[in-house]
C-alpha cells in the first residue's frame, strides 16, 4: 500500500515539475522588459544619427522653401519592436514639406468661380386685338401702355443683369488664370517636395548602415541568426502610421527604403573579423 502512495507521489511530482518547466521555458523565451528598454534605447539612438547626418550633409542650408533639412527628423516618427525568432524591426516615417501642397489645393477650392445669373426670358407678345368700340378700344390703349411701360423695364433690367453677367463672367476668366497659376504652383511644389524627400531618404539610408555597425550589437536581445531591420518612408508611410492621405500629393514618396542585416554580421564588425565596406556589402538593402 505504502508502495502504491509512493509510486502515485512520484508521478503528480514529475508531472508537476514537467509543467512548470514546461511554463518557464515559454515564459523564457525572451526578456520583455529588457527587449522594451533595448528597442527604446535603439529608437533614440537612430533619431540622434538621422539628426546629425543632416546636419552636417551640404544641402542642409540649401533651399530654404523647405526649411532646414535638419530639422526633419525631428518632426519624424521612429517606432520598434522585437519580434522572437525574427528580429528588431524599425519604422522611420521622415516629414515631408509637402504639406504647402495642401495648403494650395485647398485654396484652389476657394476659388470655385460663381455661376452667372441667367437672363429672364422676353415677355411674351400680347394678344392680338379683335375690333372693339369705343371703351374697348380706350381700354386696350391703356394696357398697351401699361404693357409698353412693362417691356421697357424688363429691357432695362434685362440689360442691367446681362451687365452684371458679363461682370461675373470677366471674374470668372480672372479666377479660372488664377486656378491654373496655383494648379501650376502646386505641381512645382510637388515635384520639389518629392525630390527633396528622395534626398532625405538617400541620406538616411547612408546614415543608418552606419549606425547599424556602431551600436547594432547593442540589442543584446536579437539573437546571432536573427535581423535587424529598418524600414525608412516618405511622410505618412503605411508601414506603421493611420494619417497618410490617400491619393495625396505625397503619394510618389511611400515607396519604402529597407535596410536589413544580420545580427551575426554586425557581432563580426564590432570584433573586427570584417571591415566597414565588407559589412555594408553585407547589409541587404532594397526599395518595397
Amino acid at each position: 500500500m505504502m508502495r502504491r502512495i509512493l509510486a502515485g507521489c512520484t508521478v503528480v511530482l514529475a508531472t508537476l515539475i514537467s509543467l512548470a518547466v514546461t511554463e518557464l521555458a515559454q515564459t523564457q523565451l525572451f526578456d520583455q522588459e529588457r527587449s522594451r528598454q533595448e528597442i527604446e534605447t535603439m529608437r533614440g539612438i537612430l533619431r540622434t544619427s538621422l539628426d546629425y547626418a543632416l546636419k552636417r550633409n551640404p544641402q542642409a542650408s540649401e533651399d530654404s522653401k523647405f526649411g532646414d533639412l535638419s530639422g526633419f527628423s525631428r518632426s519624424s516618427r521612429v517606432s520598434g519592436f522585437y519580434l522572437y525568432g525574427q528580429g528588431a524591426l524599425f519604422g522611420i516615417s521622415l516629414a515631408s514639406s509637402s504639406s504647402s501642397a495642401f495648403a494650395s489645393m485647398a485654396a484652389l477650392a476657394e476659388l470655385a468661380p460663381p455661376t452667372p445669373p441667367i437672363p429672364p426670358a422676353a415677355p411674351a407678345a400680347p394678344p392680338a386685338l379683335s375690333p372693339l368700340n369705343e371703351d374697348d378700344l380706350a381700354a386696350a390703349r391703356q394696357q398697351a401702355e401699361a404693357a409698353k411701360a412693362d417691356i421697357a423695364a424688363t429691357a432695362a433690367q434685362a440689360k442691367q443683369q446681362q451687365k452684371e453677367a458679363a461682370r461675373q463672367m470677366d471674374e470668372i476668366m480672372k479666377q479660372s488664370t488664377q486656378v491654373q497659376r496655383k494648379m501650376g504652383e502646386w505641381r512645382r511644389q510637388n515635384a520639389e517636395a518629392h525630390t527633396r524627400m528622395q534626398a532625405q531618404i538617400a541620406i538616411a539610408r547612408v546614415a543608418l548602415v552606419e549606425t547599424l555597425a556602431k551600436y547594432g550589437d547593442s540589442l543584446s536581445v536579437v539573437k546571432p541568426q536573427e535581423y535587424i531591420t529598418i524600414v525608412i518612408s516618405g511622410e505618412g508611410g503605411p508601414w506603421f502610421s493611420d494619417e497618410f492621405p490617400i491619393g495625396g500629393p505625397v503619394a510618389a514618396d511611400r515607396n519604402q527604403q529597407i535596410v536589413s542585416v544580420q545580427k551575426s554580421v554586425v557581432t563580426d564588425y564590432k570584433a573586427g573579423r570584417i571591415s566597414l565596406d565588407e559589412f555594408k556589402k553585407r547589409v541587404l538593402s532594397y526599395t518595397n
